[in-house]
């Protein structure tokens, strides 16, 4: 391999790192902060891609955005306000993990019933990006990224930063966390922990939404399996990472992304183990994950 070809590799594995981030992200603060199992994240993430590819052909980049969006972040408002918070007073966890799953797992078959029903089982092409983002940069030893994988980058690292400070330095983090712990003493100080849990539950379903668009503007085109293979791929990050740990999500998504892009230029039929395998080797050495809190064992 030659610097250049290296140099590209990179650059792709930074991209495809970053979109697995924006998915991860959402569901570790699904997962993470409000410790439900959502298994409609794959469905959620399917249905901003065809959203997004059709208003993006018929419409333009922007109307995408904002439609794959606020479309899936009122699926995820639905979902919720309607379904989910029955669960949150269960009397075990067992039992609520056990509902959530369940539910979660309905939600994502009927979702994405819909979307095949709709769109039918064949690829949907996004068709040329406009402009700058179709147009390549030449990078050192005659490497190059095209501009829509290093907008994507920037966009990933934008939403790092922001989230991270919305977690740790906002009045919402702090009740969601705090909430997640004794929500009935949260409850007790006259704040409303359902409202925060509802906003944190929707705003990781938009991340979900917007991770479809981007994921389907990075291969060109979307199908009906997108959304079950992304699905394993955010669990296995999430865990990777340590579970509720916003920058484990992120060095997670940056090892098997990076390790997807180069794995898959020498030995094509690997990529398929790379989450497994990773998580093989890092639950055995660190079976809380990468940034995890251990807990002790009484």
């Amino acid at each position: 391999m030659d610097l250049g070809t290296g140099v590209t590799l990179l650059m792709n594995g930074l991209a495809l790192s970053a979109i697995l981030f924006l998915l991860a992200s959402g569901l570790t603060m699904i997962f993470g902060l409000l410790n439900v199992v959502n298994f409609a994240h794959g469905a959620f993430f399917l249905m901003g891609a065809y959203v997004g590819v059709a208003l993006f052909r018929d419409v333009g980049l922007l109307a995408a955005v904002v439609g794959a969006t606020l479309s899936v972040a009122l699926l995820g408002f639905v979902t919720e306000r309607f379904l989910m918070q029955r669960f949150y007073s269960a009397d075990s966890v067992m039992t609520a993990h056990l509902g959530q799953l369940l539910l979660t797992l309905g939600v994502s078959l009927c979702v994405t019933e819909v979307v095949q029903i709709a769109a039918g089982p064949n690829l949907l092409p996004t068709g040329d990006l406009p402009g700058f983002l179709n147009d390549r940069i030449g990078l050192v030893g005659g490497g190059y990224v095209d501009g829509y994988r290093a907008t994507i980058i920037l966009v990933g690292i934008v939403v790092f930063v922001a989230l991270a400070a919305i977690l740790r330095r906002t009045r919402t983090g702090l009740i969601v966390r705090a909430g997640v712990e004794d929500a009935d003493m949260v409850q007790g100080l006259r704040v409303n922990v359902r409202r925060s849990f509802t906003a944190t539950f929707v705003i990781g379903s938009a991340m979900a939404g917007f991770a479809g668009l981007a994921a389907a503007l990075y291969y060109r085109g979307t199908f009906v399996t997108l959304g079950e293979e992304h699905l394993v791929l955010a669990f296995g990050i999430v865990v990777l990472g340590g579970l509720g740990s916003y920058l484990g999500s992120a060095v997670g998504a940056l090892l098997v992304g990076l390790a997807t892009v180069f794995i898959s230029y020498w030995w094509p039929p690997g990529q398929t183990f790379i989450v497994m395998g990773l998580l093989a080797i890092v639950l055995i050495v660190r079976p809380q994950g990468l940034f995890g809190k251990e807990v002790a064992r009484a």
